[in-house]
């Protein structure tokens, strides 16, 4: 009998634990989510404007060329 109290209190305390982890890993989330979905675009906006600026040296070479 006192082992399946200990056990009801140890069933317990992990899901409280496990709880209290996930709320915390959701902050966390909630937190660096934003942040990175910020640095994707701004990664995709330097790589689009890098693009657009080599298209750019290009076409003036080519223009210079011709």
């Amino acid at each position: 009998m006192l082992l399946l109290r200990n056990g009801e209190t140890y069933l317990h305390q992990t899901a409280t634990l496990s709880h209290v982890l996930n709320y915390h890993t959701s902050q966390l989330l909630a937190i660096i989510y934003p942040v990175t979905c910020f640095r994707m675009i701004l990664i995709v906006i330097i790589m689009y404007g890098n693009y657009v600026l080599w298209a750019m040296l290009l076409e003036s070479h080519l223009v210079l060329r011709l």
